[in-house]
């Protein structure tokens, strides 16, 4: 049985953020075209650049009360995104009854769990959200390592209500590490030189609104709310 449209788009995302990149080059030697050169290179996979982008944005430093390597912006926004992703795919994991090898990477643990998910038979709108999901990850991640510009907004989400976000280290219990922690907002906006490739997301709910129509939902959201907000207090 052929697969769904729904399932093509959730396993050639996964494939996209889980599976290493390959890239090939043609170079014309003369103007004829009669020789050419192919030049081919594989980089790693989305996943793993992320998770590299970890550690390459640490700076040294030191200073009384802090660890002697400090965290560049990128690092900050590499840790956070990464460490969002790693939860939710183990979270996805245990759903299906798996278990996350302590020696696997996110990838290969995202790759187990869409076989493992897929014998389940989900329904098509499970898949399609899934897939959503993902592709917002790929998205994030090379906004990561290329950031665009990013504007944050100054209102708390209108779907979860949070403002604000915790972003840094966690202590062993899951708790916040209050020498390796920034406070930011919760709803932040991204610009693209493609108007409708841009998008705005919530880094608590992880909702995602992509293109001029959606955002101008969010913005509809926003104000609602705001409405709301002023109608109880007046």
């Amino acid at each position: 049985m052929s697969e769904s449209d729904e399932t093509q788009n959730l396993r050639l995302a996964i494939d996209r953020v889980s599976r290493p990149i390959k890239h090939a080059e043609i170079i014309r030697a003369d103007s004829d075209r009669s020789v050419t050169a192919l030049f081919r290179r594989t980089d790693e996979p989305l996943l793993e650049q992320l998770r590299a982008a970890i550690s390459n944005g640490m700076e040294t430093g030191g200073g009384p009360g802090r660890a002697a390597r400090e965290r560049t912006p990128i690092a900050i926004a590499a840790f956070t995104l990464y460490e969002t992703i790693d939860g939710r795919v183990r979270s996805w994991m245990l759903d299906v009854g798996g278990k996350a090898g302590r020696d696997l990477t996110v990838g290969q643990i995202l790759q187990a769990w869409f076989v493992l998910w897929m014998v389940k038979n989900p329904d098509v709108l499970t898949v399609a959200r899934h897939a959503a999901i993902v592709e917002g990850w790929e998205q994030q991640i090379l906004d990561t390592l290329d950031p665009p510009k990013r504007i944050e907004i100054t209102s708390a989400c209108p779907l979860c209500n949070k403002e604000w976000v915790n972003v840094g280290l966690k202590l062993p219990g899951g708790l916040d590490d209050p020498n390796d922690l920034e406070r930011v907002r919760v709803l932040v906006a991204v610009e693209r030189a493609n108007i409708e490739e841009s998008y705005a997301t919530c880094r608590h709910c992880e909702r995602v609104w992509t293109g001029v129509g959606q955002m101008r939902a969010l913005r509809i959201l926003l104000d609602d709310k705001e409405a709301e907000r002023h109608a109880v207090s007046g």
